[in-house]
């Protein structure tokens, strides 16, 4: 055990691919794993069939990262004022699995005197998001800045700029 690092009991790759296919997104994937992984955890990778309910998709969400957010906010421009709501659906990667399942979303431009009200607390914030998760219990402003990167991700995290 030099240096604290340790072998992984488990652990898993994911490799996932999107190709355009006219007005349908053919979505891929190869990965494997090695291990004793834990038995709670999904399958690696996509489900039969998953691929069909996956056609519209054409971001990705990795689980828990407010970077993937990005994609969307900047694709359908919700971090300009008054953009009402734009439903996509995503490529979701849920993590620690690496499972990748649909996940229908909702964008829109969050409401102007909230972002007045963030700009003048946090000069680095262009704009508020607002985004929810269609199927499962997530509903939040976020802040962006002039390049539609995550500021504030509400109860998840919060981007710190080092000098």
């Amino acid at each position: 055990d030099e240096g604290g690092w340790r072998e992984p009991v488990w652990q898993r790759h994911l490799n996932l691919w999107r190709r355009d296919d006219g007005a349908r997104s053919l979505w891929r994937w190869e990965g494997d794993g090695s291990g004793d992984a834990p038995g709670w955890l999904a399958p690696l990778g996509m489900e039969d069939g998953m691929e069909l309910l996956l056609s519209d998709a054409v971001d990705v969400d990795l689980g828990g990262c407010p970077v993937t957010n990005t994609m969307p906010i900047r694709r359908l421009g919700v971090d300009a004022a008054g953009v009402g709501e734009r439903p996509i659906t995503t490529a979701w990667v849920r993590l620690p699995d690496l499972a990748v399942m649909p996940s229908p979303q909702v964008y829109s431009s969050g409401p102007q005197a909230l972002t007045e009200a963030m700009t003048v607390l946090d000069p680095r914030v262009f704009s508020v998001v607002h985004y929810r998760s269609a199927t499962r219990d997530v509903s939040v402003d976020l802040t962006v800045d002039d390049h539609g990167l995550v500021l504030t991700y509400p109860d998840l995290a919060a981007r710190v700029d080092v000098p």
